[in-house]
């Protein structure tokens, strides 16, 4: 009669732990260079700074951090400040990129905030992956 609740306490943090590492592996997954993957309306495919990811940056993120506000000390409007914060955006890495961490992790935005679509995280992703050139 005891066996059951342990087995199911087992079962339970079995399954959780399953679940953890499945969300760990999506959030790690390497990117594919913006062209490769077929996600900009650019050049060869490829996603702009100005014409993709600094709008998206503004809607989602620009009411809290901006030339004005900077919440954290970073201002997400510009390409030049978004370079000046050290390891906010690590060209041609986005999985070292703490951009790319905060929003993958659903730390940022805050909770009851609009949040980008995944596929907007991966245009970032893509973005940067093929070096977060200004253009």
């Amino acid at each position: 009669m005891k066996r059951y609740p342990i087995a199911f306490l087992f079962l339970l943090v079995a399954s959780l732990a399953a679940c953890a590492n499945i969300e760990t592996d999506e959030v790690n997954a390497p990117r594919q260079p913006a062209a490769a993957a077929g996600l900009g309306g650019g050049e060869n495919g490829a996603i702009t700074f100005s014409e993709t990811v600094q709008p998206i940056l503004i809607e989602f993120c620009g009411e809290c951090h901006n030339a004005s506000s900077q919440t954290a000390g970073i201002d997400l409007t510009s390409y030049e400040s978004i370079m000046a914060v050290d390891g906010l955006v690590v060209p041609g890495a986005p999985e070292d990129s703490l951009l790319i961490q905060v929003l993958d992790g659903g730390i940022m935005p805050p909770v009851g905030k609009r949040r980008p679509t995944p596929e907007m995280i991966d245009m970032i992703a893509a973005w940067i992956a093929d070096g977060a050139l200004d253009n």
